[in-house]
């Protein structure tokens, strides 16, 4: 069970490193383009760390794919193990694991529209 454990834990960070990527270069990106100039300017005023973030945004993504894939591994590596033989405890685990594959695939969307507005899209549309 701990590494089940240990697996939710790396997918929860996973999707919370994603989740920094949207904050950091989907959100402003997405509002500059619908012409929420001044929502950006509140937003980093607000929360000045966007700006770091948006600095080193291949740092981030880079890092946020990186993990993802290092989660990707484990849940493959995880998909053979066997539950333990107490009923409770079996169905614990194949929750555990069921909850991992959840919150890796919402990880993986959120990474793919976040690479989408933040580097093809503007390529697209010359900006």
């Amino acid at each position: 069970m701990a590494g089940l454990r240990r697996l939710v834990v790396w997918m929860v960070s996973g999707l919370l490193l994603t989740t920094a990527t949207l904050t950091c270069c989907v959100l402003p990106s997405l509002l500059v383009l619908l012409g929420a100039g001044s929502a950006v300017a509140t937003l980093v005023q607000l929360l000045p760390g966007v700006v770091l973030l948006s600095e080193h945004a291949r740092w981030v993504f880079g890092l946020a794919g990186a993990l993802l894939l290092f989660n990707s591994l484990q849940l493959r590596r995880q998909r053979h193990s066997a539950c333990p033989a107490d009923p409770a405890l079996a169905r614990r685990c194949r929750r555990a694991r069921a909850w991992a594959r959840v919150l890796h695939q919402i990880a993986l969307v959120l990474y793919g529209v976040a690479l989408l507005v933040s580097f093809v899209l503007p390529r697209l549309l010359g900006l």
